[in-house]
């Protein structure tokens, strides 16, 4: 009890700063509560399985995961010593549990806001962000908001907005051509995206990584009230809501009048309006945005030559829906790139009540016993680890990690090269990028259309390459959200020589 106080004492002078002085008090009295009354969590009776040990037993290796530059390859090592099922140790004496199993994640998913709901962090996450909207919501009022926004997200009503797609990747494509002139010219791809969603800005704000916000990560999901300290790692979660409500008005309502005034009575239900900037924007693009730049940066010649060889035929027009959906390469491109670059790492959840999970393959128990199911006691957080599930090479095979998009096409005796496993993945074209079961992502049809509405105009019009050749790596950017960055650049930069086709 004496060395964990000294160790935290020891940290707190190291790091601590004037504007965090009220938080750490109260951080030091949570810690002390939690150690007087530990014992009463003892009584949790979920399936004691294997998994790896954390080395503190307060801060446990949920933090470890979090800040890993490839969560999925953590992951990965786990799930070779101990299974695709097993247990992680979340902190304070909490135990979680890691579902890579296929059977395991189905059932887990399809109860989804019903048997496991969003940790009291996460809500208070999505709260601060976007309001109490279908992101929040849970049960029934979950159900009640997504039957109500589901036909505004259907495939009929999707087909309405190609031509708002066309437009924003024309705009894209009248700019290059200004700056190109008539030669090629090194663009950071990137930021061109973003300047038609100047949202995600305010997500690369530095995030404080000192002792009270990885404190606050680590106490949050025990005391969500941490959530509303005025730490610095909430003002900015608060600066973040602000500029998305700011942008919100100004998408949604581009004559100038803010959503409050147009609410009913005045009174201000202004969260619809971010759900439907979320919709339109984050859940539209932001799992995409990665993968539209890094996809162009990866592109080798030949992968661009097939896609544009296909395309060839929409010289005079662009392709309807109908025939934007049916382009086999394209959509090869497309599903490659949803595998490798989800947008969130995986789908995290607290179960709500008692349940049992059935296993597709029987696991064998620390004390030798071979069980197909796990007991589950309320409270026990669960995670299904989406980004590994998808590059799996239990599922898909050996080259699973590769970026391959001819194992979506199926050859002439109609056969693919999707692996056995990942067949079974009753998610989106066998992955779980957009989640499934009750909370899969309302606006993936939204999604789909507009990458590849964007990618048509652009690799029509323009070819890509890498600065440095075959010498460029890609790497990740880890902020709130991962992004792509070419090695050795400072932030979340992608710059590509790109030139105009004649």
């Amino acid at each position: 009890m004496s060395s964990v106080i000294e160790s935290l004492r020891s940290q707190v002078a190291q790091h601590l700063n004037r504007t965090d002085v009220a938080a750490t008090a109260i951080l030091v009295v949570l810690l002390s509560s939690y150690l007087f009354h530990r014992s009463s969590w003892s009584g949790i009776k979920t399936t004691k399985i294997d998994g790896p040990k954390g080395s503190n037993p307060i801060i446990g290796l949920s933090l470890a995961l979090v800040k890993s530059e490839n969560p999925a390859a953590t992951i990965e090592t786990w799930a070779k010593e101990f299974g695709p099922v097993f247990s992680l140790p979340m902190g304070f004496g909490r135990t979680g549990l890691i579902l890579a199993d296929v059977k395991a994640a189905a059932h887990f998913l399809a109860r989804d806001t019903g048997v496991y709901h969003q940790t009291r962090l996460t809500k208070i996450f999505i709260e601060n962000l976007f309001g109490r909207g279908i992101l929040w919501a849970e049960d029934e009022d979950h159900r009640r908001q997504r039957k109500a926004l589901t036909p505004a997200f259907s495939i009929s009503a999707t087909r309405n907005y190609l031509s708002t797609f066309y437009d924003s990747a024309y705009k894209i494509k009248s700019n290059w051509e200004t700056l190109l002139d008539n030669g090629n010219r090194t663009i950071e791809v990137q930021a061109w995206i973003l300047k038609f969603l100047q949202i995600f800005e305010a997500f690369e704000r530095p995030e404080s990584s000192g002792f009270v916000s990885q404190a606050l990560f680590i106490l949050a999901p025990i005391y969500p009230v941490l959530q509303r300290l005025p730490a610095r790692h909430n003002r900015m979660m608060k600066g973040i809501k602000a500029s998305m409500a700011a942008l919100a008005d100004k998408i949604i309502h581009p004559d100038g009048r803010k959503g409050a005034e147009l609410a009913d009575g005045g009174h201000g239900h202004v969260e619809k309006s971010i759900v439907g900037l979320l919709v339109k924007a984050e859940t539209a693009s932001d799992g995409l945005k990665m993968s539209e730049e890094e996809v162009l940066a990866e592109a080798m010649r030949p992968l661009q030559a097939a896609l544009r060889e296909e395309l060839s035929k929409f010289q005079a027009r662009d392709p309807t829906w109908d025939e934007l959906m049916a382009l086999p390469y394209l959509n090869a491109i497309t599903q490659e790139t949803l595998r490798l670059h989800p947008p969130l790492p995986g789908v995290a959840r607290m179960a709500s009540r008692d349940d049992a999970i059935p296993l597709g393959n029987p696991i064998r128990t620390p004390g030798g016993e071979v069980i197909s199911e796990i007991v589950v006691a309320k409270g026990t957080p669960v995670t299904c680890p989406v980004a590994y599930i998808n590059q799996s090479e239990d599922l898909w095979g050996p080259d699973a990690k590769e970026f391959k998009p001819v194992r979506w096409i199926e050859d002439e005796s109609g056969k693919d090269g999707i692996g056995a496993g990942a067949k079974e993945i009753k998610g989106y074209h066998h992955l779980l990028t957009f989640s499934e079961g009750p909370r899969f992502c309302i606006g993936r049809n939204i999604a789909v259309g507009n990458f590849k509405a964007t990618l048509s105009v652009l690799i029509r019009n323009f070819s890509f390459e890498l600065p440095n050749g075959v010498d460029s790596k890609i790497a990740r950017h880890k902020g709130l959200l991962a992004r792509p960055k070419l090695e050795g650049e400072n932030g979340p930069k992608v710059p590509l020589v790109v030139k105009r086709l004649e």
